[in-house]
C-alpha cells in the first residue's frame, strides 16, 4: 500500500476522532471514512483503521 494512502487514512482518522472526542463505533468510523473520501477502497479503510494503535504511535 502506498505511503500516500496510509497518510491520507491517518489524517482522516485523527480528524474524525478530534470531531468525536467521546469516540466512535467501528461501523460509524468506517462510514465516516467513506463519506470523507469516496475514492478510498472499503477494504483499505478496514485494514488501516483496524491498525489504529500503529497509526497513533506513528503520530507521536
Amino acid at each position: 500500500m502506498s505511503k500516500k494512502i496510509t497518510e491520507r487514512i491517518k489524517n482522516i482518522a485523527f480528524n474524525l476522532l478530534r470531531e468525536h472526542p467521546d469516540g466512535l463505533r467501528y461501523s460509524e468510523l468506517v462510514k465516516l471514512f467513506s463519506e470523507e473520501d469516496d475514492k478510498l477502497n472499503r477494504n483499505t479503510i478496514n485494514g488501516r483503521s483496524r491498525r489504529a494503535d500503529k497509526l497513533a504511535s506513528s503520530a507521536e
